[in-house]
């Protein structure tokens, strides 16, 4: 990476979206300057590099019976990783009560690539009506049929639950 963070950040920025346009040149320089500031690359790098305690930790608490007991919201978009995966089953093995959705024409950056899908989500979410997401002709389109829910029996297994931690 060296100390070029803009080419670094635009790498990730051109390679997991669906909507690069989300990202306004006025929010990579947002990104650009908050990750310029000391130690914020640093941080940023832990994160993976906890990545294997943070596994071990999940791993001790879900043996242990601990789960969060808190309404979780799960949004991810339709054009990354979570996408192939059963998202929502693997945070049901984390959480008593987790609703969640995919969101369309989406990659990583939900706020900056779908910002009134999300928006939806969250206010519902916060509202208490997480079983009432958007209808056809909402303004954002309909919300995919979640796979996770197709099969309520399945356990996820093999995946890297760190990606999906809920505690990173």
């Amino acid at each position: 990476m060296g100390h070029d963070i803009r080419g670094y950040l635009e790498y990730f920025f051109e390679r997991w979206t669906y909507n690069r346009h989300g990202l306004t040149p006025e929010a990579v320089d947002g990104y650009v300057r908050a990750f310029s500031r000391p130690g914020a690359m640093r941080a940023s790098f832990d994160d993976y590099r906890a990545m294997e305690q943070d596994i071990a930790l999940d791993d001790i608490d879900a043996a242990e019976g601990r789960r969060l007991t808190m309404p979780v919201l799960a949004v991810w978009g339709s054009a990354g990783l979570p996408a192939r995966l059963l998202t929502l089953e693997i945070w049901r093995a984390y959480a008593d009560d987790v609703t969640g959705a995919e969101i369309p024409e989406c990659g990583h950056f939900i706020p900056e690539e779908q910002p009134e899908a999300l928006l939806v989500h969250l206010r519902a979410f916060l509202a208490g009506g997480t079983n009432q997401w958007p209808r056809h002709g909402d303004g954002i389109g309909a919300p995919p049929v979640m796979r996770a829910l197709a099969d309520q029996s399945s356990r996820p297994t093999g995946l890297d639950h760190g990606v999906m931690s809920p505690y990173g």
